[in-house]
């Protein structure tokens, strides 16, 4: 599929007073050119996507990790108070059972 149309720029080269030979090698030339120059963006914009998907997984993976961390953290020191409830408790009842007697 054509990206110019080469039948278009052909006539209006001819219009301009070029000769039908070189009408069509320039119409030929444009065309070719313009195709290669979306052909190198088309690779240059999915390098860059592939730049940015590369950059986007480096920060997901360190705020995984992070979170990770945190979460960790968290356990730890939820688990120190439950252990430090659980033996007030346990003093608590000791307490209660020594001085209300049997």
């Amino acid at each position: 599929m054509p990206i110019t149309n080469t039948l278009e720029n052909y006539e209006k080269l001819q219009e301009a007073g070029i000769a039908d030979k070189h009408a069509n090698a320039i119409a030929q030339v444009i065309e070719n050119a313009v195709y290669k120059s979306q052909e190198e963006l088309k690779y240059f914009i999915k390098d860059l996507f592939v730049e940015f998907e590369k950059k986007f997984d480096a920060k997901i993976d360190n705020l995984e990790a992070r979170m990770e961390t945190k979460m960790l953290s968290i356990k730890n020191e939820t688990l120190k108070w439950m252990i430090s409830l659980a033996f007030l408790s346990i003093t608590a009842i000791i307490a209660i059972i020594k001085f209300t007697g049997p």
